[in-house]
Formats: structure tokens, C-alpha cells, sequence
């Protein structure tokens, strides 16, 4: 049974010093005996200095254990490793003090072998002269420390992931807490920075910038803190960082907030753009230049085509004159090479005047508009009406889209493609199919023929200046129409490129950006001169 010791009174001879333990439990040992064999959980008595002596059924039952063994081992082989020191200390420390003992530990069971956390708590039985005689423990399994501990094994192998994750980011990584403080930085900002850890850790992070930045960026820092999301700096403005030996570099720097048991922790990626700021100024470089040569050499190309074409004629001229009033005065072969040399000079002009239409698709032009390609295939065929009747061709086209362009070298793009399917038919009746095929972000338009072929060692030199694959005499031209198509395609931000077996036919196509909104207007715009190159 359990009695509680009551306060003394008047002329009582206990000593003061026990009234302490009036509400204590006193210890009756068949009473504890029988009470823990009637627990469900398992329970121990143990002696006063905490060694377990009685155990119920239960436990027996949960641990597997024979009394035998439970008195010899104690909880040691019940207990996980992890837990067994922790356990002992705190039994010890409730033995000198004799306060009651809630420890959280996990004991094996016997059914599967596997650990299971709980509650273990220990109450001092005192004799009745006050000295704690025995103890008596219970074991209350608690899932609900299971799930706790689990939570935060999680929370820990989260950082632990998060840190290495962090460690080997190929950028400087740097984690400073709502105050400014640097708490985290990875190895790749002591190498960027020249800062060893130590040297960072709680200082403010503005010792990272140059001094001219550091009032404005503690302003930002606060701001950010008002909405924590992820941010990136850089593109519209110069950031710079400050090396341990006074050096700046430029820096791009994204920026997200991190939920760490400290509360709101800003994560800072750096990145030294230096190396990009270099290439990209030799880029610009280059391109101004490249620019600046491609002006030139398109100038120098109009200019002596242009210049040209007076002397040019003044030798048509008077090869004419001396073919007509001299014929007579020359022998044969005079005669002969004055008609070659007449030729020749034609054969130049034509030549001049294609190289004219080339460095005319690479001047300055009216914006793009919105260009109903429907309408610029009609105009395409209405200039080559004569090609088609005399070559008996069939051309027909599938729903040809609306794209941005210059309408006017759009319908030249649709001509010299079609004039090429019909010049080279072969001996067949030229079938000429014009279709579209719809793409992520762009137009494929195919112009599909059945003529002669192009052998495939040949497609890339195809869009070059002046390439010709046949005689003049069997398939006449200047070989200067594809590469003005090329021109033009990609003046309009798209590609092209051909398909083809020999004998079987052709496959040209070309690629147009998509245009959003289908439903403006197309512009109007003047038709381009019958006389495809």
C-alpha cells in the first residue's frame, strides 16, 4: 500500500528535517510488487541506486528477456548504444538528488527486432525514515517522440545535404542572417573572396563590397526582408565585389531566402563575371568590326557594280559597231572573236546587275510589317506567269501564314525558289508544291519540286555567290539567286537548307519567326520586278 506521511504535530518527536517528504510515496514492497505486475506497460523495481531488481510480465514479454538475464544486463542490451550513456547519467543524477527521472530512450523488442522510442520514468519509493530505499520505473512507449525524432533526424539530414549541396556549388555561396551576419560560406568564396571562414563568420556581409556600395546595399538587404524571394542582381545594374587584398571584380549575385531554426536567413549566390565581361567586350569588338567591314565590303560591291556598268556598256557598244561596220574588213576568226568578246561584256553586265540585287538585300530597308505570305506567293507567281505557261508547270500551295518581313523581298525569297523549280524540271512536267508546317516558334515553309536534283556533296555550297552546277548553255543564270534567298531569310531571323536525291527532286525550305497575333492586318506592299536572278 502507499501511505503519505503527514505533517508532524505539536510534541511530535519526528525530526524537522523529513517534513520534506511528507507527499513522498513510502515504500511497501509487495504492494509495489503486486501493482507492477498489474501494469500493462513494462515496469521494474529497481534498488536505490537505481540497478532493476522485480520486473512484470510485461516486460519479459516486449524485451524477450528471462529474469535471469533482466537482473544481469539490466536495460544494456535493451537499450539502443546511442542512448545507454545518456540513460545511466541521468539515473545517476536522480539517485544523488533523488528527484524523479522522465528520460527518452529507445528499447528493442523482442517481436521485430527494431527500436522503438520512450518514455522511461523513474519514481523514488523512500522507507519511512526518509532514505530512498527503491525505485520504481515504467516504460510508456511514445509514438508521438518517434515522429518528433524522425522529424528532426530529417531536418538534420536536410542540412546536412543543404551544407554539402552548398560546399560544392561551383559559385561563392554566402548566408548571412537578418542582422547582416555571414553565418554560412562555402570553399569557392574563400578562394573567390581571399577570406578564410573563420575570418567571415559574424562579420556584417558588406565587408564583401566595395565601400561605396555598402550604405545602399544594408537599405536593400532590409527591403528584401520585407518580401523574402528568390531574386537575381546584375542585369540592369554594375555590382562589384571586394577581395581580402582591396582588388574589385564584377559580380552577378542571385538571392533567395532560406527558413533556418534562427528564423529568415538570406542566401546569396556570387558569381565572378569578369571573365564574361572580357569576352563579351572582345564580342563587341569583333562584331563592330565585322560590322563595320561587312558596310564597307557591301559599299565597295555597290559601288564598282554601279561603276562599272558605263565602261561596261561603252564595250557592248563598240563591239556592235565593229561587228556591223567592220564585218566585212575582218577575216573569220576576227569576226569570231568579236562576237565572243561581245557576249562576254553582256555576260558581265548581268552579272553586275545580280551583284547589285545582293548588296541591295543587306541596305538599309522599311521596318517589318505583318506580311500575308499568301498574298506575296501570288505576287510570285503573277511575275514568273510567263516561265510557268512556256514550261507548262503545275504549282499549287497549301494555307501559307502571316509573318513579320519586308514584303517586298518576300515576294523576291518566293520567286527565285520558284524560278529555280521550274528552270531545272528535267524531263518531267514540273509539279511545284508551296506548303507551311507549323512549329514551337516558327514557320517551316517547303517548296517541294520533281526536277533534275542537286547531289548531296554539293548542298553547301549551294548558297554561295556565283555557284553553278551546269553549263549556262543548258540551264542559263548568274548562280546568285539562292544566296540572295539566304540573304534574305536570315534578314528575317530564320534559316534555310534544301533536301534532295538526284533525279528524284528538291526540297527547299526556310524558317519565319511565328508572329503572336494573327488577326492585324497585313500590309500592303509594291511587287518586286518579274525578272528573277
Amino acid at each position: 500500500m502507499i501511505t503519505r506521511r503527514s505533517k508532524p504535530g505539536k510534541g511530535s518527536s519526528e525530526p524537522k528535517a523529513r517534513a520534506g517528504i511528507s507527499r513522498e510515496l513510502i515504500f511497501k514492497e509487495d504492494y509495489f510488487k503486486d501493482l507492477i505486475r498489474a501494469m500493462p506497460q513494462p515496469a521494474w523495481i529497481g534498488q536505490a541506486d537505481g540497478r532493476p531488481q522485480h520486473f512484470n510480465q510485461a516486460w519479459f514479454e516486449y524485451t524477450g528477456l528471462t529474469e535471469a538475464q533482466s537482473r544481469e544486463t539490466g536495460l544494456g542490451t535493451t537499450l539502443h548504444p546511442d542512448d545507454l550513456t545518456r540513460y545511466e547519467e541521468r539515473w545517476a543524477e536522480a539517485v544523488n538528488t533523488g528527484i524523479p527521472i522522465d528520460v527518452e530512450c529507445r528499447l528493442k523488442q523482442k517481436a521485430d527486432a527494431i527500436y522503438q522510442w520512450h518514455r522511461i520514468r523513474g519514481l523514488p519509493l523512500r522507507r519511512p525514515n526518509g532514505q530512498i530505499g527503491n525505485w520504481l520505473a515504467t516504460c510508456i512507449e511514445a509514438p508521438e517522440i518517434s515522429e518528433q525524432k524522425a522529424a528532426q533526424d530529417q531536418m538534420r539530414a536536410n542540412e546536412a545535404k543543404f551544407r554539402s549541396l552548398v560546399e560544392a556549388a561551383p559559385d561563392a555561396f554566402v548566408i548571412s542572417n537578418e542582422a547582416g551576419q555571414i553565418r554560412l560560406v562555402n570553399a569557392q568564396t574563400e578562394r573567390l573572396f581571399g577570406y578564410s571562414r573563420n575570418e567571415l563568420i559574424d562579420k556584417p556581409v558588406e565587408v564583401l563590397l566595395p565601400e561605396r556600395f555598402r550604405q545602399q546595399h544594408a537599405i536593400h538587404r532590409q527591403q528584401y526582408l520585407t518580401k523574402p524571394e528568390a531574386r537575381f542582381m546584375g542585369a540592369s545594374i554594375e555590382l562589384f565585389g571586394l577581395k581580402a587584398d582591396g582588388s574589385e571584380f564584377p559580380v552577378e549575385i542571385s538571392l533567395s531566402a532560406v527558413q533556418t531554426k534562427e528564423g529568415v536567413h538570406i542566401c546569396g549566390a556570387v558569381r565572378d563575371i569578369g571573365e564574361r565581361k572580357r569576352a563579351q567586350e572582345a564580342l563587341r569588338r569583333t562584331a563592330a568590326e565585322v560590322a563595320r567591314s561587312h558596310a564597307e565590303l557591301e559599299q565597295f560591291a555597290y559601288a564598282a557594280s554601279h561603276d562599272l556598268q558605263e565602261p561596261l556598256r561603252t564595250i557592248v557598244g563598240a563591239t556592235q559597231v565593229l561587228a556591223r561596220d567592220y564585218k566585212d574588213k575582218l577575216d573569220a576568226e576576227a569576226n569570231e572573236w568579236m562576237v565572243f568578246a561581245a557576249e562576254g561584256a553582256k555576260r558581265m553586265q548581268v552579272l553586275l546587275n545580280a551583284l547589285l540585287d545582293y548588296t541591295r538585300v543587306g541596305a538599309p530597308h522599311r521596318p517589318f510589317e505583318l506580311v500575308d505570305c499568301q498574298t506575296v506567293y501570288q505576287a510570285a507567281l503573277e511575275n514568273l506567269k510567263s516561265a510557268i505557261e512556256e514550261s507548262g508547270a503545275e504549282v499549287t500551295s497549301g494555307p501559307l501564314p502571316l509573318v513579320m518581313g519586308d514584303g517586298i523581298q518576300l515576294v523576291q525569297l518566293f520567286q527565285n525558289l520558284l524560278a529555280n523549280a521550274i528552270k531545272f524540271e528535267g524531263q518531267r512536267r514540273p509539279r511545284i508544291h508551296v506548303s507551311a508546317e507549323q512549329r514551337e516558334q516558327e514557320w517551316r515553309i517547303t517548296v517541294r519540286d520533281n526536277g533534275i536534283g542537286i547531289d548531296p556533296k554539293n548542298f553547301r555550297r549551294l548558297f554561295i555567290l556565283f555557284q553553278r552546277f551546269h553549263t549556262s548553255e543548258k540551264y542559263p543564270g548568274t548562280g546568285i539567286g539562292l544566296a540572295i534567298c539566304k540573304k534574305i531569310v536570315e534578314r528575317h531571323g530564320g534559316r534555310i537548307g534544301v533536301e534532295s536525291v538526284p533525279g528524284e527532286g528538291s526540297i527547299f525550305y526556310f524558317t519565319l519567326p511565328r508572329v503572336e497575333s494573327q488577326s492585324l492586318p497585313a500590309a500592303p506592299f509594291v511587287m518586286y520586278p518579274k525578272d528573277a536572278t
